[in-house]
C-alpha cells in the first residue's frame, strides 16, 4: 500500500510547485520564502511488512525488538500519532543505544510527517550522522523550515551521506520508500537555494534521469521548474 502525504499535511501540493517556485532573490530580499519541502517525504512511503532499526553504520539496519518494528510500521503507514506513542513507550523501557537511536529517528520522521518541523528538527539533531534516513529527513526538515543557515546545513547533512556524489545510490536503513532519484533531487534543491548552480543542475538532472516513476512524477515537476529557472538565469 502506498500513501501520499498531500496539502492536508503540508499545505503544499506538488502540482503547485512550479507556481510557487520563485527566484532565489526572494529568499535574500524577504527572508520569508520557503521551499515547503517534504516532496521527498510526501512522494510516498511503502508500507512494508517488516521494519528496520538504525544503529550508527550507514546503510545497515540492526535487528530490533518487536515494539520498535511495530512503531516503524506505523511511520510507513502514515499513522503518525500511533507511531509517536509507540516510540515513546519504547523509550520508557530503558532501551539500549541502538534502540534509543531508532526511537528518536522514528519520532523525528513522525513529527516531520505531521509538519511539526521544530520537534522533528530537535529529534533529528539527536541522531544526525547515525543513518542515511536521519540525515536525509533532517535535511528535508531544514529545507522546509528555511531559517538562516538551514539551506547550507541541509547540504552538509546530505554530503555526509555521500549524496553529493551523483553516482551514489540511496539506501534506507528503515526501509522507507525513498529512491535515489528523490535523494538527488533533494540535494539539488539544497544546492539551488545556496546558489550553487553547477551542483544544483548536476543533481537535478541526475534525479530526472534516474526517476523511473510512470507519468509526470513529483521529481520530474520539480526538476523542470528548477532547470527552467536556472535557464532563465542564463545558466
Amino acid at each position: 500500500m502506498k500513501i501520499n502525504l498531500n496539502e492536508d499535511n503540508f499545505n503544499f501540493t506538488i502540482g503547485a510547485f512550479g507556481n510557487i517556485l520563485r527566484r532565489r532573490r526572494l529568499i535574500k530580499n524577504s527572508g520569508r520564502f520557503k521551499v515547503l519541502l517534504f516532496f521527498i517525504l510526501s512522494m510516498s512511503m511503502l508500507a512494508l511488512g517488516c521494519a528496520a532499526g538504525g544503529g550508527g553504520i550507514l546503510g545497515v539496519s540492526p535487528k530490533l525488538d518487536q515494539n520498535l518494528e511495530n512503531a516503524w510500521q506505523y511511520v510507513r503507514a502514515g499513522d503518525n500519532e500511533n507511531a509517536i506513542l509507540a516510540f515513546r513507550q519504547a523509550l520508557e523501557k530503558t532501551p539500549n543505544k541502538a534502540e534509543e537511536v531508532s526511537a528518536h529517528t522514528g519520532l523525528a520522521w513522525a513529527y516531520a510527517q505531521l509538519n511539526d518541523t521544530e520537534r522533528a528538527a530537535a529529534y533529528f539533531e539527536k541522531v544526525k550522522g547515525t543513518s542515511n534516513d536521519a540525515n536525509l529527513g533532517f535535511a528535508g526538515v531544514l529545507l522546509s523550515r528555511g531559517k538562516e543557515n538551514d539551506y547550507k546545513n541541509a547540504v552538509e547533512l546530505l554530503k555526509a551521506i555521500n549524496i553529493h556524489n551523483p553516482d551514489q545510490q540511496y539506501i534506507s536503513e528503515y526501509r522507507l520508500d525513498i529512491s535515489s532519484a528523490q535523494a538527488h533531487a533533494l540535494i539539488g534543491i539544497a544546492f539551488y537555494y545556496t546558489g550553487d548552480n553547477k551542483n544544483a543542475k548536476l543533481h537535478i538532472e541526475k534525479a530526472k534521469s534516474a526517476d523511473i516513476t510512470e507519468g509526470e512524477s513529483a521529481v520530474s515537476k520539480i526538476a523542470n521548474a528548477i532547470l527552467n529557472d536556472l535557464q532563465l538565469e542564463g545558466y
